[in-house]
């Protein structure tokens, strides 16, 4: 970084950090007061209101403290009566910066950038490109492109946009759900890494007519692909559910079983009764094989009750099956396919499934 920029760096706050000497501090920051206070006669040497001064001189003097939540929080107020002053669009920059708010940072430093003709943007630009790299470390950009028109676009729940996304959208870097969902469609739901810098993170959609289902989503990353594509389907009903079509079909052949074995043991038993075996010169069948009547009329009895069971059993088996077959949702997750192709300052990297 040049002299110019350290010196705008350290004597602003941008970069306020407790190793720094505080004989230099002071001195920029005496230095800066002085210039600030000769330009201010109806505006200052920025193009500011000279009241901005003091407020800034304040956040200056937190941050330099370390108390960067409370300069963000002066920042932030001074804004809202100087929407257009640089100086305090680009220290909101620096204090959300330090707090840990990327995406703040990100939105602040594009404001800024509106002014980059302006003298002070020109002075310090060395050291505004400092920050910009900072905080391209921790900005990604992402898309989802693929239909249908309309579909929403989710990451942790948030919506970020709609299908056809046309321009890229800065997230910060990180791991998140991606979901994507439309009424009439079977939404995508799966994780996306998000890379830093100017590469791209792309990830290609399509989503199928149906009753509301779940299909996992494939994350890709700017640098590589590496994940596996699940079938995330909605959990049938319990008419649906497979686990019903076989207890259905084993009742239908444990009745059938029963009949026939019923059915046997009923033909055995009259058999005997039919036979010599049950005549006696001196009794009647009844008295001499009584109990073989009782038994072929258990046996007809069983026979016919499992035979009824086995069809009834037999034609929900066969219903079950049908419904099962209708309802069942088209798969939407296909083989997962992956492209890097140069683009324009960045690698574009695609990820469809």
């Amino acid at each position: 970084m040049s002299e110019s920029s350290s010196q705008f760096a350290r004597s602003q706050g941008l970069f306020a950090s407790g190793r720094r000497a505080r004989s230099i501090a002071f001195t920029l920051l005496a230095g800066l007061f002085m210039s600030t206070q000769a330009a201010a006669a109806n505006s200052d040497a920025n193009g500011d209101d000279p009241q901005l001064e003091s407020p800034i001189q304040e956040g200056i003097a937190l941050r330099r403290a370390g108390n960067d939540e409370a300069a963000l929080t002066l920042f932030l107020n001074l804004e809202r009566t100087n929407p257009d002053s640089i100086r305090v669009l680009l220290h909101i920059t620096a204090a959300a910066q330090a707090t840990g708010r990327w995406m703040m940072a990100y939105s602040y430093l594009r404001k800024a950038s509106a002014h980059r003709n302006e003298p002070y943007f020109v002075r310090y630009r060395a050291a505004i490109k400092g920050i910009e790299d900072a905080i391209t470390q921790h900005i990604g950009q992402f898309r989802v492109v693929g239909a249908p028109d309309g579909a929403e676009v989710r990451l942790n729940g948030e919506l970020i946009g709609t299908l056809p996304m046309t321009d890229a959208k800065p997230i910060e870097v990180g791991q998140y759900i991606l979901e994507v969902a439309k009424p009439g469609f079977y939404p995508l739901r799966g994780s996306v890494s998000i890379g830093p810098g100017s590469t791209l993170t792309q990830e290609a959609v399509e989503l199928h007519h149906g009753a509301l289902a779940s299909a996992s989503a494939v994350g890709s990353k700017s640098t590589g692909y590496s994940a596996s594509t699940t079938r995330d389907t909605e959990p049938p009903s319990g008419w649906r559910a497979r686990w019903v079509t076989w207890t259905l079909g084993g009742a239908t052949v444990a009745s059938a079983a029963t009949a026939a074995v019923a059915l046997v043991y009923r033909n055995e038993r009259a058999d005997h009764w039919n036979s010599t075996g049950c005549l006696d010169g001196t009794k009647t069948r009844e008295q001499v094989c009584g109990g073989v009547r009782d038994d072929i009329s258990l046996g007809q009895n069983v026979a016919l009750g499992a035979g009824i069971a086995a069809v009834a059993f037999g034609g929900a088996t066969l219903a079950q099956a049908l419904i099962s077959t209708q309802h069942s949702p088209v798969e939407t997750a296909r083989a997962p396919s992956f492209t890097c192709s140069p683009g324009l300052a960045s690698l574009l990297c695609v990820g469809s499934f």
